[in-house]
């Protein structure tokens, strides 16, 4: 078991520093002092009819102008480059020479999304970052919704959502023993629930229909309009819809849903069909993502970046399981990423695998 943890002082070795650069490269993403303040190719926006899908959004400048002026931004979210040809049509993320200058939209701002296996439309929403009426009221820290069709037949238990990082954690909790506690709760988790925190790649996967709090499927071809993520949506709150599953056994409750694909036998049973149309939406409440820690309570937090050793946590992420593909992923980057082989704070301290000096 290879755990990275500080032996000294904290810091990384240099052949960590060349792999944290190195994949930060193959990102695209402009540097952190650019964040918020970049020039953009067009302001007026353009409309996208995506023919694929039977969606049109309108890929205008995000709902927070705040956001769209602010230098020094600490938050970024970018398209994976672990999903190849993944495709974000929305002009103003993109300088006059094409390249990617600024974030995915977090404000609610519905944009188009194209990879090889899927095309629809994706909602991004980060507690701090704009449309905090959705906010207002809740834990929620962060929200993501994707709607649209796959290019491929998938079977429920295969299309999975989770994180996949490509570095060991450093300065963490006994792994080991992490996983076996969540061995010794097996029986109270899904099935479809894979989690190896331990070595080089760690990573957890679950089947997205038993995680996302809300899901719908629809038919294109039947009479009367898709549900419209930003005119039936605008506030961020979707309604379930799975009676073209047509089975009575599926409960038409979001939560008795999750609970009912939290069994295999359940989830072998459907597929993602691609004349159809589906919508996940899903959302969390610990993690801050605009402080890039995990908030316990209003008065403790964890600072996760010396935790995750430079890597980035996906924010949304689908998975065919049974080919290893991604379909598609988008990644959360913080400036506290750029510090990640510093000393631990204390609470992170008194819960790490090793004494940090």
């Amino acid at each position: 078991m290879n755990i990275h943890n500080d032996d000294t002082d904290g810091s990384a070795s240099n052949e960590d520093k060349n792999a944290f650069f190195a994949y930060y490269k193959s990102t695209g993403i402009p540097l952190p002092s650019t964040w918020g303040d970049c020039p953009i190719k067009n302001l007026e926006g353009d409309d996208t009819l995506s023919e694929s899908t039977d969606i049109t959004v309108s890929s205008l400048p995000s709902r927070s102008s705040e956001l769209d002026v602010r230098a020094n931004c600490p938050v970024f979210l970018a398209p994976s480059s672990r999903v190849p040809d993944m495709k974000f049509n929305h002009s103003p993320m993109y300088g006059i020479d094409g390249s990617l200058c600024k974030s995915i939209p977090m404000d609610g701002t519905p944009v188009s999304v194209s990879s090889p296996l899927f095309e629809g439309v994706m909602v991004n929403r980060v507690k701090g970052m704009g449309d905090e009426k959705y906010f207002e009221g809740r834990r929620r820290s962060f929200q993501w919704t994707l709607q649209g069709k796959f290019k491929k037949r998938i079977r429920f238990d295969h299309l999975v959502t989770g994180q996949d990082l490509g570095r060991p954690f450093r300065n963490v909790p006994n792994v080991g023993f992490i996983d076996k506690g969540l061995h010794l709760l097996k029986g109270r988790l899904p099935d479809v629930f894979e989690s190896r925190l331990a070595g080089d790649k760690p990573k957890f996967e679950h089947a997205i229909i038993n995680g996302c709090q809300h899901f719908r499927v629809e038919d294109p071809n039947q009479k009367g309009a898709i549900f419209n993520l930003m005119t039936d949506a605008e506030d961020g709150n979707i309604v379930e819809e799975n009676s073209l599953l047509n089975d009575p056994s599926v409960p038409k409750d979001g939560e008795k849903r999750k609970k009912y694909f939290a069994k295999l036998e359940n989830l072998v049973k459907f597929h993602y069909e691609t004349e159809y149309v589906y919508t996940f939406n899903f959302y969390a409440n610990f993690f801050n993502m605009a402080k890039y820690s995990f908030e316990l309570t209003p008065f403790v937090s964890i600072d996760l970046a010396p935790f995750f050793n430079g890597y980035p946590i996906y924010m949304a992420m689908l998975k065919d399981s049974s080919s290893d593909e991604n379909i598609i992923a988008t990644e959360i980057w913080h400036k506290r990423l750029l510090d990640y082989d510093q000393k631990p704070g204390l609470l992170a301290r008194i819960f790490a695998n090793k004494k940090v000096r």
